[in-house]
């Protein structure tokens, strides 16, 4: 997606052997106050998982619930609780990029979308 702009906060071994390309800028191993700093800059946050049954990124979504942002988070067992589809937060297939950019488009192009998603989170978290 080279027209936008990407933040990836992650563990070093995350990103081993993998080429960043120039639209996105990777941190690793960040204090909790900066990767929330991250958090609260960012217009959508994303939290992709390699499986439906990796059990990761709770804080994240939760955090971004509370800072009122619009997420597409891997569909998985973990966070079934947390999240209702299309009202609080856009599903993701885990393990499939392509629908992971189906899903992040709409939100980082709709403003209305966008709000509408993360005020439900808000009010939700």
């Amino acid at each position: 997606m080279p027209d936008y702009r990407f933040v990836i906060v992650a563990r070093e071994k995350s990103l081993l052997n993998l080429a960043v390309p120039d639209n996105v800028t990777s941190y690793t191993n960040l204090a909790l106050s900066k990767t929330m700093n991250a958090l609260q800059n960012a217009k959508i946050a994303v939290v992709p998982l390699k499986t439906n049954r990796t059990p990761c990124g709770h804080v994240t979504i939760v955090a971004g619930m509370h800072l009122g942002k619009a997420q597409v988070v891997t569909q998985s067992e973990g966070v079934a609780n947390y999240i209702e589809d299309g009202r609080t937060r856009v599903y993701a297939r885990a393990g499939d990029a392509t629908d992971l950019k189906t899903q992040m488009t709409p939100l980082l192009d709709d403003d209305v979308l966008r709000s509408g998603i993360a005020s439900h989170a808000l009010r939700f978290a």
